[in-house]
């Protein structure tokens, strides 16, 4: 009796593919801007995220010497699994606008916090779940598929199309409409 499961375990969808998809959809938009307007996709850090850090690394369960090797000379393998906070925004020398937060994991499901506005809109179109939690403007997305289906709500959503255009219209020097 194996006790790993190594040959009977299929492969784990991962969320990689998130990543292609956000950086293909902020390049599109640069392009169709311009360059005037841009979509970033990081890390959102805050102080007290740096804090638990170090609170984390000084009481770590991995400290300590294992059957003699030593943890300095390796890498703590929980950074693989690790979820982190990411933000999509959009930005220009004068405004950024964060349409949506992201629980990221490196498998399914993942948490995605919707601007409240945006949330509500597609909520009221079309899109019904049982994944979601109208209080804190969260959805469950439960697959790339999922993710592909509200990415595009969420940018065909009158509200980004609004901030988009007066991105697009108001001059950083003169604070005023250009058109």
């Amino acid at each position: 009796m194996s006790f790993w499961f190594l040959d009977t375990v299929e492969n784990i969808p991962s969320t990689d593919g998130i990543k292609r998809i956000i950086s293909e959809a902020s390049r599109e938009l640069k392009e169709k801007t311009d360059g005037k307007i841009v979509a970033r996709f990081g890390v959102i850090r805050s102080v007290s995220d740096m804090i638990a850090g170090i609170v984390e690394s000084a009481t770590s369960f991995n400290s300590g010497v294992v059957d003699g090797t030593s943890p300095n000379n390796l890498e703590d393998a929980n950074s693989l699994y690790k979820s982190k906070l990411y933000g999509y925004e959009l930005q220009n020398s004068t405004y950024r606008f964060r349409i949506f937060e992201l629980k990221f994991m490196p498998v399914y499901p993942l948490t995605i916090k919707i601007d409240y506005d945006i949330y509500n809109s597609i909520k009221r179109r079309n899109f019904s779940s049982d994944n979601t939690d109208d209080q804190t403007c969260e959805i469950i997305i439960e697959n790339e598929t999922d993710f592909k289906d509200v990415f595009s709500l969420v940018l065909s959503d009158q509200k980004v199309q609004f901030i988009i255009q007066r991105m697009m219209a108001l001059d950083k020097n003169s604070g005023k409409a250009t058109n």
